[in-house]
């Protein structure tokens, strides 16, 4: 879920300069957090895969 700002608050009357910069700011976030959470599971893929090892001179884990 993308992180929630009170956009409404910038929605008043006087406010209504602020509208178009408020959504665009609230847009780019949740473009953000949609690359974040993607980043994240292309992180957690790659650590399931190397077991936690941070380099590629660790052996493999092959089980018995």
């Amino acid at each position: 879920m993308p992180p929630t700002i009170p956009i409404n608050h910038y929605f008043g009357p006087r406010n209504q300069q602020n509208k178009t910069k408020v959504l665009f700011y609230y847009s780019m976030l949740i473009f953000n957090y949609e690359l974040f959470n993607c980043n994240n599971f292309n992180i957690r893929y790659w650590s399931w895969n190397y077991r936690g090892c941070w380099h590629q001179t660790c052996p493999p884990i092959v089980p018995r």
